[in-house]
């Protein structure tokens, strides 16, 4: 045949390369998913989550003249494995400080994983749950540990995602300046 294909073939490649194009073209057009919602000198959202014993503890906790951390994570994730000890390390140095306030919350999760892995690693900061990830949600879409610090006035001024970028005692320092 010498190079021609066959009319049937032809068809099936052309129908082929059109499947094709449409399906790399449908997947050019669609909008990129944000993972990240929540950037720096933006406003904390208002939302609520639960402590290990059910009771509901929400934003305003954070928003009242206090300069607050919040760090979602899961249990399973090496890199929140990785951080969360630096989190408890700054915990157990400024958890008396009457103008700060700590929430760690576990994003997907059940109390009785948190509280197994909390027990496990021995953690005394406190943890929440959002186990719906409808507060995770309203920060972003992907991706822990995520660590949101925020001002007085609940004006975030220091993101970190997947990894800490300053040490605890760096983490510290910034957390007495915006006190």
């Amino acid at each position: 045949m010498g190079g021609v294909l066959p009319s049937c073939d032809m068809k099936r490649l052309l129908s082929l390369l059109l499947l094709l194009s449409l399906f790399l073209f449908s997947s050019c057009i669609k909008e990129e998913e944000r993972s990240e919602y929540l950037h720096i000198k933006d406003r904390l959202p208002e939302f609520s989550v639960f402590d290990l014993s059910g009771m509901i503890i929400d934003s305003h906790t954070l928003t009242n003249k206090k300069v607050s951390m919040i760090v979602f994570f899961h249990s399973s994730c090496s890199d929140c494995r990785r951080e969360l000890p630096k989190i408890d390390s700054i915990w157990k140095k400024l958890n008396n400080h009457p103008n700060f306030c700590l929430m760690t919350i576990a994003r997907g999760e059940q109390a009785e994983a948190v509280s197994d892995f909390f027990i496990q690693h021995h953690f005394s900061m406190p943890v929440y749950l959002d186990p719906q990830k409808e507060a995770f949600l309203l920060f972003a879409n992907q991706t822990v540990p995520r660590l949101y610090l925020s001002d007085k006035n609940g004006i975030i001024r220091y993101i970190a995602i997947e990894k800490l970028d300053l040490t605890a005692e760096q983490l510290i320092a910034k957390i007495l300046e915006l006190l």
